[in-house]
C-alpha cells in the first residue's frame, strides 16, 4: 500500500474575507428577492387574481400531493402503530 501525506487545509484572513463578501451578498439577493415577492403577492392579492399556489396544474398539485404522502409514510406520521 502507498502512503501519502496528509492533506492540508489552510485558511488566511483573505480567504475568509472573500468568503463573507460573497455570502454578504447572497443574503442580500435573498432579502431583496423575498422584499420584491411579498410585495408581488400583496399585489396580487389587492388585484383580486389568484395567489401563485392556485395557480399550479393539477398534475403538478397531484405530485405534490403524493409526494408529501409518501414523505409521512416513510417516516411514520399519521400511521397508527400496534
Amino acid at each position: 500500500m502507498l502512503s501519502r501525506p496528509a492533506t492540508k487545509v489552510s485558511l488566511t484572513t483573505k480567504d475568509i474575507t472573500e468568503y463573507d463578501q460573497r455570502k454578504n451578498a447572497r443574503d442580500m439577493m435573498r432579502s431583496q428577492q423575498l422584499d420584491s415577492s411579498q410585495n408581488s403577492d400583496q399585489s396580487t392579492v389587492e388585484d383580486g387574481s389568484q395567489p401563485i399556489e392556485e395557480d399550479l396544474t393539477p398534475a403538478t398539485q397531484t405530485r405534490a400531493a403524493k409526494a408529501k404522502m409518501s414523505r409521512e409514510q416513510r417516516i411514520g406520521v399519521g400511521t397508527s402503530r400496534g
